[in-house]
Order: C-alpha cells, then structure tokens, then sequence
C-alpha cells in the first residue's frame, strides 16, 4: 500500500484547498461586514451570500484543512466539531423554513441587521440543503471504514450535482443572478464554494489513511 510519503503531497493540496475555502467565506464575512457586493456575490446586483451560508463554508473548510494534516485526536475531534457545526446551523434555517421560525442564526443574534422581509439574511433552502449534504460528506471522510467513505462520496457527489442543476438554471435564465429571492436560487459565490468543498471531499476520500483519524475519537464505522 502506499506509503506516507507518497500520499503527503495530494494531503497537502487537500490542506491547501481547506484553507483557501476557509479563506475565501472569511472574506465574504469581511465583504458583509464593509457592505462591498464584490466579496459578497462576485459582481455588484447579482444575488449576494449570506453571512451565515459564510460561516458554515469557514467550517466545513477548516475541518478540510485539519482532516487530511493530522490523524491525531484533536485534529479529528476539531474536523468532526466544525462539520457537525456547519450541519447543525444548516439544519436550523431548515427548521425555520418548516416552521415560519426564526432562531436567529441568520443575523447571528442582531450582529447582522436586514430589512423586514420574512426571509431577509437567511440562506435559500436549496443552499440550506446543499449545506447539510457538504457537512454530512465532510464529518464521514474522517470516519473509519469503507461505508463512510461510500457514505461520504455520495454526499459530496449530490451536492456537485445540486451545483450543477444550479449552474444550468442559470444558463436557462440569467435572471436567477439577481440579487432577489427565487427559489431554489444560490447565489454564484455559494455555487464556487460548493464545487470547491465537494472536489475536495472526493479527493480526501482516496487517500489510503482517509479515516484512520477518527479511530482516536473512539468512533467505530461497521466495515463491509
């Protein structure tokens, strides 16, 4: 089986790719917080990402960053926590969708201020869902055995495909770009970071050592 050092280098650019992710929702955090549309939706008018669609791609890309560096506790202990983080808020804006609710996340308890409307500042249900799927796929490639990986694979792979009906709907209708509510509807930054999360997470599940970190939180996946 290959060594360590044969896989260091793809365990690298996966380091890399996390960071840049991490890196890149930061600056729409920084781009929400300054009011400036180039950070938040790529082009001044098109449809802007939310802070909390932000947070949750800091997450899953941090967990990325330390998921593939490390096979020690902490590092899988974080990876899984930021995962499980991103899954929880997505969950959450799901609930209130369900629900007519509003928990909160989606102006961090008043941090982020928005209009009146019913949805203002809220990640679509279609990013919510999408979200999840990332978290699910992030939190199983860290988790031992061959159906986390097959587990892991497959919600990476639906959320590639989410992004892709996205990107076709736009090529049909270029109006879905605008900065206004239509579902389903992701904004274009939302669909780069999802392409970026989910390449990553496929390409995490083919290193040999792909799981082996979780063995240090006491996590035990049935192997088939």
């Amino acid at each position: 089986s290959p060594s360590e050092r044969d896989v260091a280098p793809t365990a690298t650019r996966l380091r890399t790719a996390g960071v840049a992710i991490a890196a890149g929702a930061a600056l729409v955090l920084v781009g929400s917080a300054l009011d400036l549309d180039v950070a938040r939706s790529l082009v001044p008018g098109w449809r802007v990402m939310v802070p909390s669609t932000a947070l949750c791609f800091v997450f899953l890309g941090t967990a990325l960053a330390v998921g593939p560096s490390s096979r020690r506790g902490l590092a899988a202990t974080a990876s899984v926590a930021l995962a499980t983080a991103a899954g929880v808020m997505a969950l959450a804006t799901i609930h209130e969708y369900a629900t007519g609710a509003r928990s909160g996340f989606e102006t961090w308890g008043g941090l982020w201020t928005f209009d009146a409307a019913p949805y203002a500042g809220r990640m679509s249900p279609m990013t919510s869902l999408v979200l999840l799927t990332l978290a699910v796929a992030v939190g199983a490639a860290v988790l031992p055995g061959r159906r986390a990986v097959t587990c892991a694979r497959l919600a990476a792979g639906s959320a590639l495909f989410a992004s892709w009906l996205a990107i076709l709907a736009l090529s049909v209708d270029m109006g879905r770009l605008a900065n206004e509510p239509r579902f389903p509807g992701m904004a274009a930054p939302t669909i780069v970071f999802v392409v970026l999360t989910g390449a990553t997470v496929l390409a995490l599940t083919t290193l040999p050592s792909a799981g082996r970190s979780a063995a240090a939180l006491g996590l035990r996946w049935p192997v088939w």
